[in-house]
């Protein structure tokens, strides 16, 4: 066979591979997935230069939408022309349910009890976001006024500022902090913004910056669209990690964080709560400058709740967690201290929420910040306490 026939053969043996190779994958793909021949990958959070990260806008989960097109958290609720419209910030207490129920969620039961309390058609409009603190709340708000309005403005916040890192590991989970960050983004409360931002400033410096090639094979190519599904399938099978394995991670996480690692300082506990103090006084004038009255809670927390040693959750901590509990707690309250202290009657409506949940020994934690479905409730109640003067004025 001449060398021609030889190479004509090779590239004839190669393409014939190819068409079967991406015919089988097809068939394959159409007819035994249920996810069509090609899926595009959307993150639950996406990228945001303003605000860290922003909810994925019409987000699916458990075959739900439960954001809007804005990325905010719907209630189940709607009124085209309602009688009151209140916006309320927070992070992931507020944005969702622990069961992870939008429908129960503390702006779900405040539309559903102002309707039921007071006949007005409210709508609650929902900004809140996981791990949000006081800086992406105000800068949330911010964009929301660009283009609405609102009657109320609530925050229940203050937790997540008190967990951020600010120089040191003053978190409750050692696998958030990764070194040392620049100041300007200690209230950014993911680390993959700083991943983000390594690539733009990688971009600016005219560096070679190679992504997505993964994305770019399985555009083009049913077969490796195919060879990706069976990888990620092979992959997101559930290994029993060992009780030796167990122990390792609870080992490391209590060598991370120890009591001298986590113990704030009187210094640090100022400047962290000037810090956040100074957000929600902008958010207060952010909402008097568009005609809306601002209530600012700081948000319970099962570290002040009485009954909190006498919780399924806490006597299912390890030993060394229940050693960082009072730690935990110091930090909170002197945080809380600090900020009810720079108030001096500067903003308004501001309410300590430390003790609201000391009524009743029934669980309303499941951890150390979020809700059950109960806690949730006199969370919700508790706030509609505060708003009654001004629900009532409207009513009348």
């Amino acid at each position: 066979m001449s060398q021609a026939k030889l190479l004509l053969f090779i590239v004839a043996a190669i393409v014939l591979s190819i068409i079967f190779l991406e015919s089988t994958s097809f068939v394959i793909l159409k007819y035994f997935t249920n996810n069509g021949i090609f899926r595009e990958y959307k993150p639950r959070f996406e990228f945001d230069p303003i605000f860290g990260r922003q909810m994925q806008k019409n987000y699916i989960s458990n075959g739900k939408i439960i954001t809007d097109e804005f990325g905010r958290a719907i209630t189940p609720t709607y009124y085209k022309n309602p009688d009151i419209k209140l916006v309320i910030t927070g992070g992931s207490s507020v944005f969702q349910s622990s069961s992870r129920n939008i429908e129960k969620s503390i702006p779900s039961q405040l539309e559903k009890r102002i309707y039921q309390v007071y006949n007005l058609k409210a709508e609650v409009i929902n900004l809140a976001l996981p791990g949000y603190t006081s800086y992406q709340e105000l800068m949330r708000l911010h964009d929301f006024f660009l283009t609405n309005k609102a009657d109320i403005v609530i925050s229940v916040s203050g937790y997540n500022d008190v967990t951020s890192r600010f120089e040191v590991a003053k978190i409750t989970d050692a696998q958030i902090f990764k070194g040392k960050n620049e100041k300007r983004y200690d209230l950014i409360f993911d680390t993959r913004y700083f991943n983000k931002l390594k690539v733009i400033k990688e971009l600016e410096e005219e560096k070679f910056v190679f992504y997505n090639f993964g994305f770019l094979l399985r555009s083009h190519s049913f077969f490796f669209e195919l060879i990706d599904r069976i990888i990620r399938k092979l992959n997101s099978i559930t290994k029993t990690s060992t009780e030796e394995e167990i122990q390792e991670y609870h080992n490391t996480i209590k060598m991370s964080l120890t009591k001298d690692i986590l113990k704030i300082s009187e210094e640090e506990a100022k400047r962290k709560s000037k810090i956040s103090f100074s957000h929600y006084f902008m958010m207060e004038a952010l909402a008097k400058i568009n005609n809306s009255d601002y209530y600012l809670f700081l948000q319970p927390s099962a570290l002040n709740w009485s009954f909190f040693n006498e919780s399924k959750v806490y006597k299912d901590y390890h030993d060394y967690e229940k050693e960082l509990y009072p730690i935990y707690k110091f930090n909170l309250n002197t945080i809380y201290d600090e900020i009810i202290g720079f108030n001096r009657n500067l903003i308004k409506n501001l309410f300590d929420f430390r003790d609201i949940m000391n009524n009743t020994k029934d669980e309303l934690y499941v951890d150390h910040i979020h809700y059950t479905d109960q806690g949730t409730n006199i969370l919700a109640e508790e706030i509609l306490k505060i708003l009654h003067d001004n629900l009532s004025s409207i009513q009348n």
